[in-house]
């Protein structure tokens, strides 16, 4: 076998009666020997990356287990250079791997942690358009005024007497008005699962 090139030779149809199972157990023979061959020269090459022999002890496990899942080593034409290569796309793998690792387990004090979702889901969006079309149609219902206080009060954040103040209405008037929007728009939508 030459450090340049592997052919894998299979019988021509009706050449031979060989098991498909003793055909797996000469290409992972193949692989063996590809593996041996260069793993010395793999080790070395990660080894001088990493400077941490279990790392290179897990790329060099998934360099075999990477050989083993090629059907036909005969389209390796420069096995150093592709070991060579396949050696250092796993190693950027492992050491992205381990960044979004560090990243996710990142020590933070709890209250700075955010464990919301930047957006609700589909369903919850859906759900929640529904429900706001629900409102505005009990709220245009009611009389102009009552909207008017709710939008200032509810959208706007208006507290209760600066509204009072600045429709010329009493404190009371304005309260009274708030709870029967809220009592219309409960009797209209009915029981809110939120």
């Amino acid at each position: 076998m030459t450090s340049n090139s592997l052919t894998l030779t299979f019988p021509q149809a009706g050449e031979s009666d060989t098991p498909v199972n003793e055909l797996r157990g000469i290409e992972s023979l193949q692989v063996e020997q590809l593996y041996l061959t260069h793993s010395a020269e793999l080790e070395k090459f990660l080894l001088a990356r990493t400077r941490s022999k279990d790392i290179t002890e897990v790329i060099m496990q998934d360099i075999y287990l990477k050989l083993m899942a090629i059907p036909d080593l005969g389209i390796i034409k420069h096995p150093n250079a592709y070991l060579i290569r396949l050696a250092n796309n796993l190693l950027i793998d492992h050491i992205r791997h381990q960044n979004r690792q560090r990243q996710h387990f990142e020590q933070r004090p709890v209250e700075e942690m955010d464990y919301t979702s930047p957006e609700p889901c589909l369903a919850e969006q859906a759900h929640y358009a529904q429900l706001l079309a629900q409102y505005q149609q009990a709220l245009g219902e009611l009389p102009s005024e009552t909207q008017e206080i709710v939008r200032l009060h509810h959208v706007e954040g208006l507290s209760q007497p600066v509204i009072a103040q600045k429709l010329g209405k009493s404190l009371s008037w304005i309260e009274k008005s708030i709870a029967k929007a809220l009592i219309h728009c409960h009797n209209r939508i009915g029981d809110i699962n939120y």
